[in-house]
Order: structure tokens, then sequence, then C-alpha cells
């Protein structure tokens, strides 16, 4: 036994498919621990492939040491098998967190970044996963109120510098929950950290929605689920989220692997700067929407980078941009510029730079002048305080007895002939301080008083000092007449945003009522062009207002004859546009279904380089492609370099396909395309398509690649022969499957023949019951067999119980036997309620109708 010296068994805490975990204690270390074992029977091929996984996860643990995951303490093998010895975690695995409730933003951006660093190093030591769930993610509640994750079961990892492929198998099954392996895990093509980055996905997808991303009501329905990659955009299902982060969830569940993100160091580091770019944005839009219009650019020359939320004419130390909570900021404009009484003189700091206004001194009709007719320019930083304490320059109005001061018109002493009087008892002014002006001044002669008036020394001022030169009075006229147009175009600007808003606001007024939305509103082209401008600007910031719009144009009819579809699709397609809102104006092209949009869209779609606007200009035209128009969309298949444009394409085709009456006539055109196309996704994708059209030259192209070697080539038209319109082709699916020695191309095979019952064409009830025991008497191994006892429960004819009857006494597990009796009654009660309910409409015909 193991170890009985040091570890004492005390609980079992957990069991799986093939493993249980036990709550243990050391008592060499005095502490609890969990230590994991191989169930007996638990599924390997043999016991000395049991003992190398699980001391496989040991190594892969140990190397790895890390607070987000599970700590290895030791590991061994006695005579019940191998076990390994970890740390015992409190708390519970992240999908019962998630039972509570889908997580709010901050709750997932804790799990995200935990996660990712988790990835980062186990990435590091190329490791790689390959079974990331939730119920391999616990949470631990902290004493600090916050959480932890912890990674744990390593059961499935390898190191894994190159790309490997799925080697370890339960049985006839992937380990693994199905809900959260990639597609390469289903196909057994070579695994890398982006198959760990696409589980990861999964999980934050399954976090966000409460829901998974890929699902089904079987198994294979799920497994087919990811190969076709059939997911609803997180958007969709969580419209209150950012749409970046949803977009960063949806580059992991990329169908393709060289699409989603390389690693998780990449995938964090987007994460990061998303979260930090996009607070930037938000704070950036808020002021520019409660600042707009500013004359005074910040960073323009001679103006501070940062200017203050006070009135410009009191500058002060700078502000934050954001005002304090409740009081808006101060905002001064042109209009309010050019309105105050007090002069506006151009910026002295720059020749071109922006205008502000100076303060209005006591008396309007009086303003101060330098002794040289220079009106007196106001430090960048002065402040009324500065104002008091500082000697201002030296100018008439201020001198003493100056004619200036006793209210005099200050030429009558002379001033025509550039000369100032000052009283005998002040002290001449010093040439540099007063006049500012080269070389010494002309001496005073004592007792003289030019121009009549005595007692008063002359004091004689250069003639380059004399007033304000004709040049520069212009150039202050034509400052003053700039600012006057600024303020009158500010003025209308004012205007037309009110009215722009009135109008606005007359749109929204329709759902007001959110029990009563209308169903169509009318509008006309100005309207609609409006609201693209709108939402296409910093103006629909507001909360629910962008929704608001977009319902509007939603349901929006033209009242003057307006395309109103084109020109959302002209707004859709520009080169810029934010991507989120891009793929907003898709799902409500899809929804308007306007055939006016189509070819725009398909043009978009194949040549854009962004494969996720690819695949939503893809998903809008479903509603609109016909069978006139069906060879332009068939085109993006071979015209688009990346895979899952393709694939969306081969999604809205097969639909188009599908609900048409005659589906093999659209068999030609796509075996041109497959025929002429020479790259092989393109042909992957075109060999897929064609079984929904079926036709003879179908049937040819299917058969030849399922006898081909290329494993790719023949899970596609394993995928064509499920999707064929009649079931001329069944027995084809059913000898492939039979005859594969592969086990992973055996496992799409049989998923194809469930899923082709299930979901396939309508077909007589003498074959249903013919085809299902054929797949039952295929079928081996615990896997295999449980699918179709699920499958034929819940039929009600006699040949489902002889079915059932068949896996009780023969069926390869005793757990498959066991699931048979279980099966067969309930069918006893599924026939016993169908009896039940014909009896009512035989006796009751009126009720039935």
């Amino acid at each position: 036994m193991m170890s009985d010296d040091r570890y004492e068994i005390r609980s079992k805490i957990g069991q799986g498919g093939v493993g249980a975990v036990y709550r243990a204690f050391d008592r060499h270390l005095n502490r609890e621990v969990a230590i994991k074992r191989v169930l007996p029977g638990g599924g390997y091929v043999n016991q000395e492939e049991a003992t190398k996984a699980m001391l496989n996860e040991a190594a892969s643990l140990c190397s790895v040491q890390h607070p987000h995951i599970v700590t290895v303490f030791d590991a061994g093998v006695d005579s019940d098998g191998p076990y390994v010895v970890m740390e015992l975690l409190s708390g519970s695995t992240l999908d019962k967190m998630i039972e509570r409730g889908t997580l709010t933003f901050d709750d997932f951006r804790e799990v995200a970044l935990q996660s990712q660093e988790a990835l980062i190093a186990a990435q590091d030591l190329d490791l790689v996963h390959r079974d990331i769930k939730p119920t391999n993610i616990m949470v631990t509640w902290l004493p600090s109120g916050r959480f932890q994750i912890k990674i744990v079961d390593f059961g499935l990892a390898i190191f894994s510098p190159k790309p490997s492929l799925q080697t370890i198998e339960h049985g006839d099954s992937v380990f693994g929950s199905i809900h959260f392996m990639a597609p390469e895990q289903f196909e057994r093509t070579p695994l890398d950290k982006r198959t760990d980055m696409y589980s990861m996905g999964c999980v934050y997808y399954y976090c966000l929605a409460g829901q998974y991303p890929f699902d089904g009501e079987t198994a294979p329905r799920v497994m087919d689920a990811h190969l076709q990659h059939t997911v609803t955009p997180l958007e969709q299902v969580r419209p209150d989220l950012p749409e970046w982060l949803c977009q960063w969830v949806m580059w992991h569940l990329s169908r393709n692997m060289e699409d989603r993100p390389p690693d998780a160091r990449e995938s964090l580091k987007r994460f990061l700067m998303s979260v930090s770019e996009h607070a930037h944005e938000d704070g950036a839009a808020t002021i520019a929407a409660e600042t707009a219009p500013q004359i005074v650019t910040p960073g323009a020359p001679g103006v501070p980078a940062q200017m203050p939320t006070g009135p410009v004419d009191t500058p002060t130390a700078p502000q934050p941009i954001l005002p304090p909570e409740g009081q808006a900021p101060s905002i001064h404009t042109a209009a309010q510029a050019v309105e105050s009484t007090g002069p506006v003189t151009p910026n002295t700091g720059s020749e071109t730079g922006p205008v502000t206004r100076t303060p209005a001194p006591d008396n309007p009709a009086r303003p101060k002048l330098l002794v040289g007719g220079a009106a007196a320019p106001k430090a960048a930083d002065e402040s009324p305080e500065a104002e008091q304490n500082t000697p201002a320059p030296l100018v008439a109005a201020d001198l003493p007895g100056s004619p200036a001061a006793d209210g005099k018109p200050l030429h009558a002493t002379g001033a025509s002939e550039g000369k100032i009087a000052t009283p005998a008892t002040t002290p001449a002014v010093p040439p540099a301080a007063a006049l500012e002006a080269p070389g010494p001044p002309p001496a005073p002669t004592p007792g003289s008083s030019p121009g009549g008036n005595s007692g008063f020394p002359s004091v004689v001022i250069p003639k380059q000092q004399k007033g304000i030169s004709n040049a520069a009075k212009g150039v202050i006229a034509a400052a003053l007449a700039v600012l006057i147009i600024i303020g009158a175009l500010v003025y209308i600007s004012k205007r037309s945003e009110s009215a722009r808003n009135a109008r606005i606001n007359e749109i929204t007024a329709y759902f007001k009522d959110p029990a009563n939305p209308p169903k169509e509103i009318a509008l006309d082209g100005d309207q609609v062009d409006l609201i693209l401008e709108e939402l296409t600007t910093l103006g629909a910031t507001k909360e629910g207002e962008r929704e608001t719009l977009l319902q509007a144009l939603n349901i929006a009819t033209s009242s003057d004859g307006a395309d109103i579809d084109a020109k959302i699709v002209a707004t859709a397609t520009a080169d810029v546009i934010d991507e989120g809102l891009r793929l907003k104006f898709f799902q409500l092209l899809g929804f308007r279904g306007a055939q006016s949009s189509l070819k725009k869209l398909i043009e978009f779609a194949g040549q854009t380089d962004d494969p996720d606007a690819g695949k939503g200009a893809l998903r809008a035209t479903r509603n609109m492609v016909t069978n006139d128009n069906f060879e332009s969309l068939l085109s993006i298949i071979t015209l688009s370099g990346d895979s899952s444009v393709k694939n969306a394409a081969v999604d809205t085709l097969g639909s188009v396909i599908r609900d048409s009456p005659y589906p093999e006539k659209f068999s030609s055109a796509i075996l041109i395309n497959y025929k002429n196309s020479t790259d092989e996704n393109s042909k992957l994708a075109l060999l897929r398509l064609i079984g929904s059209a079926g036709g003879e030259g179908a049937i040819d192209l299917v058969e030849a690649a399922l006898k081909g070697d290329n494993d790719k080539m023949k899970v596609a038209a394993v995928n064509a022969l499920r999707s064929w319109p009649d079931p001329s082709q069944f027995g084809v699916l059913l000898e492939f499957t039979g005859q594969e020695q592969n086990s992973a191309l055996r496992r799409v095979g049989f998923s194809a023949l469930i899923n082709f019952l299930k979901e396939g064409p309508k077909i007589t009830e003498e074959d249903r019951a013919r085809f299902w025991n054929d797949i039952a008497s295929i079928a081996t191994g615990t896997s295999e067999q449980t699918q179709v006892i699920q499958s034929v429960v819940k039929e009600t004819e006699p040949w489902a119980a002889e079915i059932l009857d068949t896996f009780i006494a023969d069926g390869d597990t005793d757990q498959v036997k066991a699931g048979a009796e279980d099966a067969k009654e309930r069918y006893a009660e599924n026939l016993k309620r169908a009896q039940r309910a014909n009896s009512i409409k035989e006796n009751n015909p009126a009720d039935s109708e």
C-alpha cells in the first residue's frame, strides 16, 4: 500500500472518469494534502500507461512553481498503482462559482489575469495542459476578501517544444471535457500552446455568458459545433460588456490555430493594453464632450500643455483634467471672449498662437499705456494677487498731477511732439526703466514748459516710441476681425449643435417607453446620415443612446426615398471605423436583410484583413443570398485568404442550399470552383459545402476523398455526407466508419452517422429502423454504444426496445449494460405517455385539432 507510515487517507474528495482524489494527512510534515490515484479499470489500455501518465503529471507540476498552479509535494508508485500528492485546496471549482451567476467585469478581470499568468509560467516550460475547463480551476477566498484561482489536474499535460498529437486516449474517447476542447483535439492534428488558448477562451465565454460557447444535445453535436465553429458572438449574449472585451474572448475561440493568440503572454499583453487604452479613451471622450468648443489649444507655442479649468483671463496653476465631483468645468469659448468688456490682444507668446483675453481696466475709456504708447502685456503666470504686490510699469496715467490723472487730454501738453510732462517734485524717470529706448535722453530744460504749461520740465520721447504705428493698428484690427469671425462661427456652431441635439432627441423620444417600443420609424435621408455620424463620432456616448440609435436604424423606413441600407453598408465598410461598431452595423444589416447590401458585404469580406470583420459581413448576408446571387458569395471561399472566413461562407451558403427545393442545382458551380482551386483550405471548404447540394458529381468527389491519404480531406468528406440532402449516401458513410482504423477519424464518422439520423433529411420509418440497427451493429466500446443508447431511448417504436435489449445482453462493458437497463425503463415510460396521448387524440379529435 501507499506509504502507510506517512499518508493517512481520510475521505474521498471527488472522482472523475479515470481517477479519484482523496483527502489525506501527511504525518511526516503534519499537514493535510490531496492524493490523486488512477481508478482500477479507469480506461487505460494497461496499468503501465496509467503509471506513465500520472508520473508525467507529477513531473509537469513539479516543474512549475506559481501561485496560480496547484503545488505538487510528492509522487510515487505502490501496489495499487501511481499516485500524486498535492496541496489540499479549499474553496470550490470555477463552474460552481458561475452557477451563482455570470461574472462581473471586475471579477472576470481577476480570473483573466490570474489564469493567463499561470499559463505563461507553464508555457515558458513548453508545457501544454490540454484539459483546461472550469472544473480544473479552483477558486479559494483569501482573508482579504479577494479570491485566488489555481489551475489543477495536469494529467493530460505533456512537454511540447514542438507541436504534438493528442496521444493519450481513454478507451474510445479523447480526454477532457468536450465543451472546452479545441477542434484540433477532435481532428487528431498537432497541438501546441494555442490549443490551451482555445480552451481557456471557452472558459472565459462560459464565465461571462453562463453557457457553453459550443453546445449541443449530445456529445457528437457538441463536437460538430466546435468543428463547424457554430458559436454565438459574446457581444450578442452580453451586450452590457465592453466590445473590446467580447472581441478579446472571441479571439481565443478562433477556429484556426493561427488566428488565436500565439501564447498566454501575448494574450495578457493585449488584455492589459486594451484595459488601459479604453479607460483612457473613455476619459478623453468625456473631456472632449464637456469642453468643446475650445479656442485656446494646449501645447501651442506659448501656451501650457495642459490648460487650467479657470477663466482664461486669470491664469492659475494646471488643474486635473476632470472637474471635482458635482462641479462643472469652466468653459471659455471664443464667443465669450468677444463678448467680454476687456480689450482683446494677441497672445505675445507666438505670432500665430491662440488668442486670449486681458482683464478689463477700471476705466474702460482710459486704458493704461506704457510711456511709448504700447499696450501693457500681462505675464502668462500673473494673477490678481500678483498684480497687487508687483509694481506695474510706469505709465502716464499713474503720474501724480499729470493731465491724464486729472482727467485732461494727454496731448494738451504737447503730446503731438512726442513729449510728456512730469512734476517738478518727481525725479526724472530713468530712461531704461520708463522708456526702454536706446541712447541717452535729451537733457531737460529747467523752468521751461513747451506748449504753454508752466512749472514742469519736459521729457522728450524718441520719435520711434510715438503711439501705436499704423502697422500695429492694422495687426490689432485684423486680430479683432478674426476673433469676431471666430466668435460668430462658434455661435453658429453652438446653434447648429443645439439643433442637431434637438433632432437626435426627436429620434430617441420614440423609445422613451421601454414597455411599448415602436415597430417602425419613418426617417428621411438626412436623419439617417445624422444618426450614422453620431454613432461614428464621440456624440453617441451617453448611456444607452448608442443602442437606441442602432435600434432606430433597425426599424427605420425611408420617408423620402433614400436608400437607408446603402447608407448603413457604406458606413459599415468604411476604412476608418471602430471595429466593434462595424460588427454592430453588420448585425443590423443582417436583421434588415436588404439584398442591395449584399454586393458591398461580399466585397468587404473578400478584401478585409480582419477575419472577425469578414465573418461578421458574411453572417449579415444569410438573409440576402438567393439562387440568383449564390455564385457571388461562392467566390469568397476561393478568394479569401482566411480559413475562418471561408468557413463562414460555407455556413451561409449551406443554409441557402438546404432551404432550396432543388439543392442539386448548386452542385455544378461548387464543383467548378473546387476543380479550379489550388488552395487546400478552399478545397476543404468546398468539399464540405458540396454535401449540402448532393448530385452525381458530388458523390464521385466525396468517395475519392474517402479513399485518399489526406486525413483532412477525409474529415471534410465525412462532414459532406452528414449534410447530404437525401438518405442515398448513408451506406457510404456507414461503410467508411465501420472499416476505419484511425480512431480519430472513426469518431468523426460515428458522430456523423448519429447526426445524420437525428438532424438529416426526412426518411421513412422503415429506413429509420434499419439505419439505427446498422449503427448499433458497428458500435464498439463504451463511448459509441452509449451514444446509440442515449439516442434511441427517445424513440417509441419497437425497434428501439430491441436495440436496448441487445446492449443489455451483449454490451461491451458493465457500464453499457447498466445504461441500457436504465434507458429501457425510460423507454417504457415514454411509450406509455405516447400511448395516452394517442388515446386522447382518438377520443377527442376536435381537441387535437
